[in-house]
């Protein structure tokens, strides 16, 4: 998982643990393709908005490391262009701040299985977020 805010890698740890998950965590894009070279996870949660390097930047990066690694982009804003951005480079799903740990487990319980909680294309069409 990718976050800058500490309180949020918690709150991702806790509910990630309840699926018998083993979380590497990273409070930077930076950090996360850091570690993202020495290991090919089962999935990953990026943070949109970060210091330094965006989720989107740090998406691209995974993409040319782990081409079809499962990827679940959180974020709080609305900003326009980046569902697009986001699906062109093939994010998986995308969880809205604040969001529950049932939520996080639902998501990635199904990205593990090979499966996805909700359409994403969907989502990003209509403007709203599917029922996880």
């Amino acid at each position: 998982m990718v976050d800058d805010r500490p309180a949020i890698r918690r709150l991702l740890a806790e509910a990630l643990d309840g699926l018998g998950c083993r979380v590497r965590a990273a409070s930077s894009g930076r950090e996360a393709l850091e570690l993202l070279r020495g290991f090919c996870p089962g999935a990953v949660l990026l943070d949109l908005k970060m210091p330094g390097m965006d989720g989107l930047e740090v998406l691209r990066e995974i993409r040319r490391l782990h081409p079809t690694l499962p990827v679940v982009l959180m974020t709080a804003y609305g900003e326009a262009g980046w569902q697009e951005a986001a699906a062109a480079l093939g994010v998986h799903q995308y969880l809205l701040k604040p969001f529950s740990l049932s939520d996080v487990r639902q998501v990635v319980n199904a990205l593990l299985k090979g499966t996805q909680a909700g359409d994403f294309r969907e989502e990003i069409e209509t403007g709203r977020r599917t029922n996880l």
